[in-house]
C-alpha cells in the first residue's frame, strides 16, 4: 500500500490488484494457484514466506515431519472441505500430496480451523415453490413477450430453476412437443403447398439507434454508444413467399385488440387478398394478449381467417423471431436514423430487399426447428 500510495502521489500510472482467497477458489488446488500468482507478480504476506516462522503441529500426539509443518497463521477458506480448501501462509510450498495428508488427518493448530461451512445468506435450496410457480403463471398471463431474463430478474431465481417451473410445473415442453407434432401432421414437415397459406405475424420494437455486436465492432477503432430511446414499435407479417406488411404503431405504445382489429390486420388481409378476394389465409401468431383476445377471435373468424395456434413461450418457434427481426436488426446495427418514421422506411426497405429464396428457406428452417422439438 505504501508503494502505491507513493506511486500516486508521484502521478505515477498505478494498477493494484486485491485478491480476497478467503472464500473462493473451493474447486482450485491452492498450491499452484498461489505459485502461479506468485510469478504473476502478486505481492504480500501470503507470498512471503521467508517472514514467517513454522509453527509445530500436532497429530496424534506427535509432531508432524517437518515437510508437513505450517505456520500459526493457516486458515480455513469456509469451502465446506471441498478439494483441499486451505489457503495459507507457508514457510514452504506442499505438494498434493502432503496437503491430502494434511486434509485427512484434519489438521488442527492453535488456532481453531474447522472444516465446516460458515454461515452465510443466499438462495434457499430450491427455489421451485408453489408461490414462484404461480407468480410466472400470472406474469406468462399478463405478458406473452416476457423473456427468460426478465422473468428470472423479477423472481431472483437462477436459470434451471426457471426452466424447470415452466417446462415441468407448467407442463409447457410437453405442450410445445404436442404443438409442433400436430403442426408437422398437418403440413407434412413443410412439404404440403398449403405450408405458402401460412402467414406468420409478430411486433417488435426498432430503435433509431442499435450499437454493433461484438463481431461488427471489431474493426479498430470503434465508438462504443448505447442503445437510442427512441424507438417505435411494428407489426411484421411474412409468409414463405416473402414479406406482406410492416404495420407501425403510431399513436400508442402498446398493441391492444382494438388496434390489432380496426387497422392491423385489415391491412394485412387487404394485402393479401389485392388479387384473389377468395385466398385462403392460415394466421400464425403469438400468445399475446392482443392475439387472443375474444374481440380478435372474432373478427377473424367473421374474415373467414384461419388461425394455427402458437405453442407457449417459446419464440424460437415464430419466423420473425428466429429469422426477419434478428436478421434485419442486425443489418441496421451501427445505423443512426433521425426519427422513428426513417428508421420503420429503412426497416422496411430491408426487409423488401431480402431476395425470396431466403424466405423460402426460412419456412424451411421453421419446419425443421419443430422436427427438433419433438
Amino acid at each position: 500500500m505504501d508503494e502505491i500510495n507513493s506511486n500516486v502521489n508521484k502521478k505515477i500510472p498505478t494498477i493494484g490488484i486485491f485478491v480476497d482467497l478467503k472464500n473462493a477458489f473451493d474447486t482450485v488446488n491452492h498450491v499452484e494457484l498461489l505459485k502461479v500468482m506468485e510469478r504473476l507478480g502478486f505481492i504480500g504476506a501470503q507470498f512471503d514466506a521467508s517472514r514467517t516462522t513454522a509453527h509445530p503441529v500436532m497429530m496424534d500426539g506427535r509432531v508432524l515431519p517437518k515437510s508437513l509443518q505450517i505456520t500459526e497463521n493457516l486458515i480455513c477458506a469456509a469451502t465446506a472441505g471441498k478439494k483441499l480448501g486451505y489457503l495459507f501462509r507457508a514457510k514452504k510450498h506442499f505438494s498434493p500430496h502432503d496437503l491430502l495428508t494434511l486434509y485427512k488427518a484434519k489438521i488442527r493448530t492453535t488456532k481453531d480451523t474447522g472444516l465446516s461451512d460458515d454461515s452465510r445468506v443466499g438462495a434457499p435450496k430450491t427455489a421451485v415453490t408453489q408461490e414462484n410457480v404461480d407468480t410466472v403463471r400470472k406474469l406468462i398471463i399478463e405478458d406473452r413477450h416476457l423473456t427468460y431474463c426478465e422473468i428470472e430478474a423479477s423472481l431472483k431465481i437462477s436459470k434451471t430453476s426457471m426452466q424447470k417451473v415452466l417446462h415441468e410445473e407448467l407442463g409447457q415442453k410437453a405442450a410445445r412437443v404436442n404443438w409442433c407434432q400436430k403442426t408437422l401432421d398437418r403440413f407434412s414437415s413443410g412439404n404440403s403447398k398449403n405450408v405458402y397459406s401460412i402467414v406468420s405475424g409478430d411486433e417488435s420494437w426498432i430503435y433509431c439507434y442499435e450499437p454493433e455486436n461484438k463481431r461488427q465492432s471489431a474493426v479498430w477503432p470503434t465508438k462504443v454508444s448505447s442503445q437510442s430511446v427512441s424507438k417505435k414499435m411494428v407489426a411484421t407479417f411474412v409468409s414463405k413467399a416473402g414479406h406482406i406488411a410492416t404495420i407501425p404503431l403510431y399513436e400508442q405504445r402498446t398493441v391492444t385488440a382494438d388496434w390489432y382489429t380496426t387497422i392491423c390486420s385489415p391491412k394485412v388481409i387487404t394485402e393479401l387478398r389485392k388479387i384473389n378476394p377468395e385466398r385462403r389465409i392460415v394466421l400464425h401468431q403469438d400468445n399475446a394478449s392482443s392475439h387472443t383476445a375474444q374481440k380478435t377471435r372474432q373478427y377473424l373468424t367473421e374474415e373467414n381467417v384461419e388461425l394455427l395456434d402458437h405453442p407457449p413461450y417459446k419464440s424460437g418457434l415464430s419466423p420473425n423471431d428466429f429469422f426477419t427481426f434478428s436478421k434485419i436488426k442486425n443489418r441496421l446495427r451501427g445505423e443512426r436514423f433521425q426519427s422513428p418514421e426513417e428508421v420503420v422506411d429503412a426497416f422496411e426497405n430491408a426487409v423488401l430487399d431480402l431476395p425470396a429464396n431466403k424466405w423460402n428457406k426460412c419456412f424451411e428452417n421453421w419446419f425443421q426447428r419443430m422436427q427438433m422439438f419433438i
